[in-house]
């Protein structure tokens, strides 16, 4: 039949088909009858006109043999069939069709990050599979990866030999891999390293409204298969499942062909994570760790915490903790008093479990320096104001900090009989040396006719090229309001153009809370006053308010705001209280406020201590950690959901060292445990000295990065954040078969195992081919072949009757 098709296209003028295309013929016609005459009267009409050829020539030919008779009718309704032809303006149409469809939907959902353990044939068939491969990936998505991508895609080219194929990424929704093309065999080499870049960073999966979305995207011509690669989880609710999807696949006839990943026992794993230590301690001082640890697959049981020395191994100090295998996260305090000054490097380990999926993140490593000598802290102020005292107080009182004062209202007698006082004998530090002895300056409402020009310069270059940190604490006298035009306002986090003072002679009766910025959460440890997130904002939620600040409603560029009014506002936004300014290779923080000391009411230094403590370490980090001065590099936060976007920013102190491209700047982002990236960051138009980049959907884990271009001296610059899947993908983390093998069931397909998978594309039905193009159409009544054949026909019937003696 084929042949005598190619031979009939031949003699029309068609062009061959192509390698893997074939040929599809359809015919139309018109009806020469009335429109509206019916079915059964039509066929009527027919039967009647037969019956009557057969009556003429049963009487015509009565004399002549039954063969002859036969042969005479025969003729005489091919001509009348002829006749119809014409009448019917028959045509033929004769359209080029192609290989079938398959879709493949690749779930790459947060919960195929997972690992998981298995046992027999799987066990056995995934070993295999990942044999020969550079990394051998076990997460359920490496798994489905290697599956499609090993032996340069043996598995997709089985399928492509009776189908073309495309490839769906899905977890919230189905996204065509690529350009959305269908692939044929010579294009998988360029599918194969878009199907090895998919990460698991979906937050949430929703197979039914992916599934639909595919089916939507085949519309009028559904695909011979789809196949589903997935661990089965719905993380939604049931109106997403697979086996809703299937319904509408089996209306269109479309089976779907599931292939399962993952294990049915729970995954067991510990996951240490979070952990928070300073970065400069000092001999003789506790060391405290702070972290969470949660876990999975497993009933309530104790988990042996240990705290070791990287470079020795030698256990520190441990702990136990007892841990739900609920994914309920439980705190972790682990302390360590070093007796030795140096750089260590420490490791947090949770033991692990029997048969654990996923080791790696039972560990999380941390730097720490160890000096030994205190935090070396100036505070200066114009009066014993409250700030003041407490501050001084507590100060005093804490042995990491070398605290000196300088009071400019005070008598000599003061200095002289004041133990924190004695060292500077009342005066600010006029030498440059003396004054860059110090890690940290606590600025308060300092009267500036005391500093000469000189003196605030060398205050400017303590935080520009030393890399001091300096804390301006507002007052209703000085600072800021009369340091315009000085070059103490360069220092100044704010504009002071517009920014208001509260009148003395106005009394304030109504108190503001103060509320936290997202980077006052989450950018840095000042306000941890808890060993969680969600207690230290309880606990910041119950602190007393306060009544005076200063309004300045103008920041400028590249200030941090950390707290800010609840209510009042001004051009750039709420009025800063607490705030922060990159100044050269140190930082300026400026409280608008002088009235942190209200949060000792009731709790003493528990809260307001904690801050100060923290506030001054975070100021002097550049100093004691001899950070490069060149460049400042740090993210937006440290630690990230799965959809969200880390920012990573580097901003340069010295412009001779900026690099003259917009992409000059490379990072090297590694996650712990494997894997590695470079990341190209790019020169904000509006602050020529600054590069960001950014990274989307990053897959869970902990990650460590630092700047490899441009490269100095000293070492690289570097920083650490952690990336959490997203809390409904590892709520539920079992392989859901019985919702693979029902969607399977429901279509008329087949549920595979990895042990099975093999067989699956020659288990697929070669399906119906699909029409390409329409060409044009080839009227068939009108050609003169078919008015030859009915002049022969006739002329053949009048001679056999002139034989036969009928004419």
């Amino acid at each position: 039949m084929n042949a005598l098709k190619a031979v009939v296209e031949w003699y029309l003028g068609i062009p061959p088909a192509d390698p893997g295309q074939g040929t599809a013929w359809t015919y139309s016609h018109k009806t020469p009858w009335p429109s509206g005459m019916p079915d059964w009267a039509v066929l009527l009409c027919g039967l009647g006109l037969l019956a009557f050829i057969i009556w003429v020539y049963i009487r015509d030919a009565s004399r002549c043999r039954w063969p002859a008779r036969v042969g005479l009718m025969g003729l005489r309704l091919l001509a009348v069939v002829l006749i119809g032809v014409m009448l019917t303006e028959l045509t033929l149409y004769v359209d080029p069709t192609g290989l079938p469809f398959i879709a493949v939907m690749i779930d790459q959902s947060a919960s195929m990050s997972l690992e998981d353990q298995y046992e027999g044939d799987i066990e056995t068939a995934i070993k295999e599979l990942i044999a020969k491969q550079a990394t051998q990936d076990r997460s359920r998505l490496g798994i489905a990866k290697t599956l499609l991508t090993r032996d340069d895609g043996e598995f997709l080219k089985r399928l492509v030999e009776r189908h073309k194929i495309r490839i769906y990424q899905f977890s919230e929704t189905a996204a065509p891999a690529g350009n959305n093309e269908y692939i044929r065999s010579e294009e998988i080499p360029e599918l194969l390293p878009l199907i090895k870049k998919i990460q698991a960073a979906g937050p949430q999966t929703r197979p039914n409204p992916s599934v639909q979305k595919v089916l939507s995207d085949f519309r009028g011509t559904p695909p011979s298969a789809i196949i589903v690669i997935s661990d089965g989880i719905t993380s939604t609710n049931d109106a997403d499942k697979l086996s809703i999807a299937a319904q509408a696949a089996r209306r269109d006839a479309v089976p779907i062909y599931t292939v399962a990943i993952g294990s049915e026992e729970p995954a067991r794993d510990i996951n240490l994570y979070d952990t928070v230590v300073d970065e400069v301690a000092f001999v003789d001082d506790p060391i405290t760790f702070t972290a969470k640890l949660k876990g999975f697959g497993f009933k309530k049981r104790s988990i042996d915490v240990a705290l070791k020395d990287k470079k020795t191994d030698r256990v520190l100090n441990r702990t136990t903790v007892d841990v739900n295998g609920n994914g309920q996260s439980q705190p972790v305090e682990v302390t360590f008093v070093a007796e030795d000054a140096g750089e260590y490097e420490f490791v947090l380990e949770a033991a692990p479990l029997t048969r654990e999926a996923n080791v790696v993140n039972n560990v999380n490593t941390r730097h720490v320096s160890v000096r030994e000598g205190r935090i070396r802290v100036l505070l200066i102020d114009s009066a014993p104001r409250w700030e003041y005292r407490e501050l001084k107080n507590l100060l005093e009182r804490e042995q990491t900090v070398e605290l000196h004062t300088v009071l400019q209202d005070a008598d000599p007698a003061y200095s002289r009989q004041d133990r924190s006082a004695q060292a500077l004998d009342g005066r600010f530090p006029v030498k440059r040396d003396q004054l860059f002895a110090y890690d940290v300056i606590l600025f308060g409402d300092v009267d500036p006719k005391y500093l000469s020009s000189g003196v605030m310069e060398n205050l400017r270059d303590f935080v520009r090229e030393a890399g001091g940190g300096l804390m301006m604490i507002a007052g209703p006298n000085y600072n800021p309001g009369e340091y315009h035009g000085m070059v103490l306002e360069t220092l100044l986090p704010i504009e002071l153009a517009g920014a208001r003072i509260p009148s003395p002679d106005v009394p304030i009766l109504d108190a503001f809370h103060p509320e936290l910025t997202i980077q006052g959460q989450k950018g840095s440890m000042i306000f941890r006053f808890a060993e969680t997130e969600t207690a230290s904002q309880q606990v910041w939620n119950t602190l007393p308010g306060m009544y005076w600040m200063v309004e300045a409603p103008k920041r400028k560029p590249g200030t941090v705001v950390f707290a800010q009014h609840p209510l009042r506002s001004g051009s750039d936004g709420k009025f800063p209280v607490i705030v922060m300014l990159r100044y050269g290779a140190g930082k300026v923080v400026f409280h608008a406020t002088d009235e942190l000391w209200r949060w000792r009411f009731r709790s003493g230094d528990l809260y307001y201590g904690r801050y100060w403590i923290q506030a001054i370490r975070y100021l002097s980090r550049t100093r004691l950690l001899g950070k490069s001065k060149n460049l400042d590099f740090d993210s937006d936060r440290d630690e990230y959901d799965q959809d969200d976007t880390v920012h990573l920013r580097v901003r340069f102190l010295n412009e001779q060292h900026m690099p003259d491209e917009d992409n000059g700047v490379q990072v090297v982002i590694e996650r712990e445990g494997g894997g590695r990236e470079e990341l190209e960051l790019r020169r904000l138009p509006q602050v020529p000295t600054v590069f960001e980049g950014q990274i989307r959907r990053a897959r869970e884990g902990t990650y460590h990065a630092w700047v490899a271009q441009p490269s100095f001296k000293e070492a690289p610059q570097s920083i650490d954040y952690r990336v959490e899947p997203p809390r409904r993908e590892t709520s539920n983390r079992s392989l859901d078969r019985a919702e693979l093998t029902a969607a399977a069931k429901i279509t008329r397909g087949k549920a595979y195992t990895l042990a099975t998978v093999g067989q699956l594309p020659d288990d697929i039905p070669p399906g119906e081919p699909i029409p390409i193009e329409s060409e044009d159409p080839i009227p068939l009544w009108n050609r003169w072949e078919v008015l030859l054949l009915f002049a022969g026909v006739l002329t053949i019937e009048w001679l056999v009757r002139k034989k036969l003696r009928m004419v």
